[in-house]
């Protein structure tokens, strides 16, 4: 009894000298004075939510740690002009605008660990100083979901060197002389959103994802519309002697017919020697109905190595697939129009619906895939269950509530707009069909002071309410986005009595 009560004694005096754990704290900002000073005294836990305002570039250096999340959150309206995290460990950036002021807004993350963007809206202004993000070889475990890319800088909306980055469930669109993500590390790149890589002057080559070295890579369940002059909406080829290597291209579905367009996936140049082709490349279940030359291009050198050693493409439908046969190793294809490159590959009509979805008179793809490597779930994460796998990114009848594909000409457009000013807030209601994401924003003098989103359907109505400074004219920009382009309304209120 008496060791016990000695243990117990001992036990109870190192816990009253060990230091207490702080409480997590959550500080209110305002101004960039308050938020560098909350910055360089928040701790693992702690939440720091700026408030409705425009903010200078936020440096988030050596903070962190394993022991819990710091977070820097937006509230509706809150824009910062860039970032920079270097040193830091466990931090999630949620709900923050990221415009440019006077110059490109950028975010830079190095020597960093497990660092989460969500929520973000990232908008370089149309015709603007633009919009990116750079993620370094450095950084891991960085995972960037849920936000939305606009007006990006050319020639990127993201870059990165990192070896695992998750990109996943983001929109990418006006896209004016950029491409969606740049690669050259490895990562998941699955369930985003991609559309409208338009020329605008710099005479940028707008691929949606570009990979140029690393791997290795996943890129799952991507949906790609319209883009043009570029080489494909997923491109793969060494930039500066990078090496590609396993890569996997699956359950995307790939659109678009427009001048420009000529390949929906390519991997490797033809002038890219064998020695420095992408090497174990798989591309499966994807349905490209895009590609005005070929849906699928593979360089020519993969016709000097050993069948093993090819590109392996099966389950695949679209289009066109031509003069490929002796650079990959195929199954379970069925293009509308090339050559058929092994006794179970099919050249016929798919009877895709305009999305790229297959219909009841589909029979050459459905249950015809190649079970042994068919994924489990398709583009839109329904289990292929029904019978053997059906060929293509998406399977028939999967479920009964799988919702509509994409409708690729659905545009977004306003059915009623109201803008109210009182003394100190905006208040915006507005109802919109076909509608994926509302915006609004308000601005004085050229500058951003409030802005908010709503992602999501606005057919029964969405209201804002903005911040806005008492005195001076201010001008309200109200968008919807939908998957065929997106609408403008601008509204000007001069200042109350």
């Amino acid at each position: 009894m008496r060791r016990l009560s000695l243990l117990a004694a001992l036990l109870g005096a190192a816990l009253a000298l060990a230091p207490a754990v702080a409480a997590a704290r959550t500080t209110r900002v305002t101004t960039d004075a308050e938020l560098t000073a909350a910055l360089a005294s928040a701790l693992p836990g702690d939440t720091i939510q700026l408030a409705p305002g425009a903010y200078a570039p936020v440096t988030i250096s050596g903070r962190g740690g394993p022991a819990a999340d710091l977070t820097l959150a937006g509230e509706g309206g809150a824009t910062v002009s860039g970032m920079t995290i270097t040193g830091s460990q466990r931090i999630v950036v949620s709900g923050l605008a990221v415009a440019p002021a006077a110059t490109a807004a950028a975010i830079h993350v190095a020597a960093s660990s497990a660092v989460t963007f969500r929520g973000l809206q990232l908008d370089g202004g149309a015709g603007g100083a633009g919009a990116s993000m750079d993620v370094a070889a450095t950084a891991t475990g960085v995972v960037i979901v849920d936000s939305a890319f606009l007006h990006c800088s050319s020639p990127f909306c993201i870059r990165t060197m990192s070896p695992d980055i998750l990109i996943q469930h983001n929109t990418f669109d006006d896209l004016d002389d950029s491409d969606a993500v740049h690669g050259f590390g490895g990562g998941v790149i699955r369930g985003n959103h991609m559309d409208h890589a338009l020329p605008h002057g710099g005479g940028n080559h707008n691929d949606f994802i570009q990979i140029g070295a690393g791997g290795p890579w996943t890129i799952d369940g991507n949906w790609f519309g319209v883009r043009t002059g570029g080489a494909a909406s997923i491109w793969l080829d060494p930039i500066n002697g990078g090496l590609i290597h396993d890569a996997v291209i699956e359950n995307n579905v790939v659109t678009g017919h427009y001048a420009g367009q000529y390949v929906g996936i390519f991997v490797g140049g033809d002038g890219t020697s064998a020695a420095l082709l992408p090497r174990n490349i798989t591309v499966i279940n994807n349905t490209v109905i895009s590609g005005l030359s070929n849906s699928l291009r593979f360089g020519r050198a993969y016709a000097t190595l050993p069948l093993e050693q090819r590109p392996l493409v099966v389950n695949n439908t679209g289009e066109r697939l031509l003069e490929m046969c002796d650079r990959i190793r195929s199954g379970h294809n069925v293009f509308a129009v090339g050559q058929a490159c092994s006794a179970t590959d099919v050249i016929g009509n798919p009877h895709l619906d305009a999305t790229g979805a297959p219909t009841a008179a589909s029979a050459l793809l459905i249950d015809h895939g190649d079970p042994s490597v068919a994924p489990p779930a398709d583009f839109f994460g329904y289990a292929r269950t029904v019978g053997a796998p059906d060929i293509g990114a998406i399977e028939f009848g999967a479920t009964a509530a799988a919702p509509a594909p994409v409708k690729v000409h659905a545009r977004a457009s306003f059915v009623s707009l109201r803008v109210a000013r009182s003394l100190h807030r905006i208040l915006v209601r507005v109802r919109a069909a076909n509608a994926t994401r509302v915006t609004a924003t308000v601005l004085r003098n050229g500058r951003i002071v409030a802005r908010a989103t709503h992602a999501g359907p606005a057919r029964s109505g969405v209201k804002f309410t903005l911040a806005a400074p008492r005195h001076g004219k201010l001008v309200v920009r109200i968008r919807a986005f939908g998957p065929g382009g997106g609408a403008l309304r601008v509204v000007t209120r001069k200042a109350r009595p």
